[in-house]
């Protein structure tokens, strides 16, 4: 019973939180070291409930400028990327984590070390090997493109690939 009022807990917490998170000034609030290791662990929990307001919650984040040192955390990405890979039952899960993806690589991409950069791909690489629907794939294959670019120097976005 303790892991199910559990999930339940977190899923109530996420998709309040996600709707805090719409509040300009809520949204920075978040953008703590300490409430992105809980988002992070949100992220890990294999419950739907929890998963799409987590989602959500980064979501809303991402343009925060707050929160760019926090999701160039290379352990965050992977997860997020991990979650991609593991929500494929969930389209909804899956589109909204890839949404994350799209947005916080372009802006925390050049705050990333190499080590981090190399961690990220391997997992990008991971998850566009498994067996994805060809929209995530294809999305993935967006977000691995504009992470080689911002390391790079070179501008993602204005290239036709």
């Amino acid at each position: 019973a303790g892991s199910s009022e559990r999930a339940d807990l977190q899923a109530e917490a996420a998709a309040s939180l996600a709707e805090m998170a719409q509040d300009s000034q809520a949204a920075d609030a978040f953008c703590t070291a300490e409430a992105f290791q809980a988002l992070k662990a949100l992220v890990e929990s294999d419950q739907q409930e929890v998963a799409y307001p987590t989602a959500r919650l980064l979501h809303s984040l991402v343009p925060r400028p707050k929160a760019k040192q926090y999701f160039a955390d290379a352990e965050l990405l992977a997860a997020i990327v991990d979650k991609v890979e593991r929500s494929k039952a969930s389209p909804l899960v899956q589109n909204k984590f890839v949404q994350v993806l799209d947005s916080a690589v372009p802006r925390c991409a050049s705050a990333l070390s190499q080590q981090a950069v190399e961690k990220v791909d391997a997992a990008l690489a991971k998850a566009m090997s498994s067996n994805l629907a060809d929209t995530a794939r294809r999305a993935l294959q967006e977000v691995h493109f504009t992470l080689q670019c911002q390391c790079s120097g070179l501008p993602a976005r204005e290239f036709d690939h």
